[in-house]
């Protein structure tokens, strides 16, 4: 008789936190997008280990989609089975309706085109 209701008890309060995720989801759902409104979210990073030409490096490569004239410090530590390599740069970043130049990359020579890498960047307006 005790174990029915510690069960009843149980079933009833799983069912109240269902229905408590769904309204609290159907909320989330109801928000609408938000404009960038930082630097950060005006950078997109597809930083990656590549090939430069015939040499193994890792590119930090930062695409600015805002209307804004950028300043980006980046700076990174690479770490391959072959050594480790570090470095930083200024790089500076057109409002995306100027192209090209609303893309900047900045190469750290490797001599292993694979690793681990740790980034940042810090962006501030111009």
């Amino acid at each position: 008789m005790r174990l029915q209701s510690t069960l009843r008890l149980g079933v009833v309060a799983l069912l109240l936190l269902a229905g408590l995720a769904a309204v609290v989801s159907a909320q989330d759902s109801q928000r609408p997008a938000a404009e960038p409104a930082d630097e950060k979210d005006c950078i997109v990073d597809t930083s990656s280990f590549r090939m430069d030409g015939r040499t193994p490096a890792y590119v930090i490569e930062l695409t600015n989609t805002c209307e804004k004239r950028l300043k980006c410090e980046v700076s990174a530590f690479v770490q391959t089975a072959k050594g480790q390599n570090s470095g930083e740069s200024m790089l500076f970043l057109a409002p995306k309706s100027e192209g090209a130049a609303s893309r900047q990359t900045y190469v750290i020579p490797l001599r292993q085109a694979s690793g681990m890498a740790q980034g940042s960047r810090e962006c501030s307006e111009l």
